[in-house]
């Protein structure tokens, strides 16, 4: 047996004659690292919260929520996306490090991802945040949350002149039948156990460009009372948190 490698947790390598009865070699400790269980996993007890009673005045807003991402973005390679893993002190791809980067950048980035046709859209919600929260779901499948406390809000009005627009909510058989300026706003509708239909969903086709909405037609809105301050350094517009009492 040459040039294989096995890798086993530190406190488990007794595994290696489990795996390997014939081998009759010795275990090489050179690169043996000590097995830490992971802590920093992202978690929401929407049980233990107060809502600022404050979001019932997003009532005619969309917005478009963040999540954090383990991997690195369209835009960036795995040796960029790892090298700023490494040197950050803190994980620089939380949802609210991406919030901060929509800020600086004053541009939220389209994707294409589980969009039918590969179409590069931005999604927002119709619903007021205190509802939104509710959709709020750690998807086990996917190993990430649905989407997380840290979003931009706009005025409905001023989204969809630029462009926004709810989208179509179809089964799979209609999406052929659509003209093609409307098949980047299709949505399957899902079924019973998966109706996608409560998320109330609206797209942009392409890059939302914050730069041109007016101040007073956006919201920031960030998890804690404690972080207002941070992000409000970044921006212009209101920062409201979703959640008083930290």
């Amino acid at each position: 047996m040459r040039n294989c490698w096995f890798l086993f947790r530190y406190d488990h390598s007794e595994d290696w004659n489990r795996y390997c009865p014939s081998a009759k070699r010795e275990i090489d400790n050179s690169f043996r690292v000590q097995y830490l269980k992971p802590v920093d996993r992202v978690r929401y007890d929407w049980n233990q919260i107060r809502l600022n009673p404050h979001l019932d005045e997003l009532g005619t807003f969309l917005t478009h929520w963040t999540r954090s991402v383990f991997g690195p973005p369209a835009s960036m390679d795995h040796f960029d996306f790892y090298d700023s893993v490494q040197r950050s002190g803190d994980y620089p791809f939380s949802a609210r490090h991406i919030l901060e980067r929509i800020l600086t950048e004053q541009l939220v980035r389209a994707s294409s991802r589980f969009i039918r046709g590969g179409y590069q859209v931005v999604s927002f919600t119709a619903l007021n945040p205190s509802d939104a929260v509710k959709l709020m779901r750690w998807r086990k499948r996917y190993g990430y949350y649905s989407f997380e406390p840290y979003g931009i809000a706009v005025e409905s009005s001023i989204a969809a002149n630029l462009g926004c627009r709810p989208v179509l909510y179809r089964t799979i058989e209609d999406f052929k039948a659509l003209q093609e300026s409307d098949r980047p706003f299709f949505q399957n509708i899902g079924s019973e156990s998966a109706d996608w239909q409560p998320e109330a969903e609206w797209r942009c086709v392409g890059d939302f460009d914050l730069g041109e909405i007016p101040v007073e037609s956006l919201r920031v809105i960030t998890y804690r009372e404690s972080e207002v301050d941070r992000l409000q350094e970044k921006c212009e517009c209101e920062v409201i948190p979703l959640t008083i009492g930290d």
